[in-house]
């Protein structure tokens, strides 16, 4: 195996490395809520399910892809610049993730603004927007089928997908911090919570 291909795709490992963990903080998170919380409704618990079963399967396309890279097409000089039909559906299952958890948020948000459409309906828009760019990115990389031809003729989508994600990140950030931070009741302990929720929503935006 050439050296650049070693460097390139022992990246691609130490990311599904970082990736499995995750997923596992994932599992984690997932059976503590259910501990919990059993007395949630039904469509949130649906919900977290839901977006559970999305991350699993995003670790399985992870790895299949892994295994397309490293086994199916091992010393290949070329394995680099091809996309393997797993990858590309990572991205759509992470856009399907983001827009259930963002719909999340944009149903808080309403409940907090007291049904304040101006600020929930661009969320939707942006969410929606953000799973049909990452939609279009996942057919161009199977139609491409290497990373040079999809650079020149889509990069242009997937740099959308982007700039719509960290836009609804600030927005939904913005929202909830605004939100909050006026719901204070004047009561020492109650606005102690409002506070511990605003930096935690701080730093989950900025997380993601």
């Amino acid at each position: 195996m050439t050296p650049h291909l070693s460097s390139t795709l022992g990246s691609v490992l130490v990311g599904s490395g970082a990736a499995s963990i995750l997923t596992g903080v994932v599992s984690t998170q997932t059976v503590y809520y259910f501990q919990s919380y059993p007395d949630d409704k039904p469509l949130i618990k649906l919900m977290v399910v839901v977006v559970w079963c999305l991350d699993f399967l995003h670790t399985i396309m992870i790895f299949t892809s892994d295994w397309w890279w490293l086994i199916g097409h091992f010393n290949d000089p070329g394995v680099s610049d091809l996309i393997p039909w797993s990858l590309g559906i990572t991205v759509v299952l992470t856009a399907m993730v983001t827009v259930i958890v963002h719909g999340f948020f944009a149903y808080r948000i309403h409940r907090l603004s007291k049904g304040n459409w101006f600020v929930v309906a661009p969320i939707v828009v942006l969410a929606l927007a953000r799973l049909g760019f990452a939609s279009t990115t996942c057919s161009k990389m199977m139609i491409y089928k290497s990373f040079s031809m999809f650079i020149h003729h889509a990069a242009w989508v997937f740099t959308m997908g982007l700039v719509a994600s960290s836009i609804l990140d600030i927005v939904v950030t913005s929202s909830l911090v605004w939100y909050l931070g006026h719901s204070r009741s004047g009561f020492e302990g109650l606005d102690q919570i409002v506070n511990t929720l605003c930096r935690y929503t701080v730093e989950n935006g900025l997380f993601t």
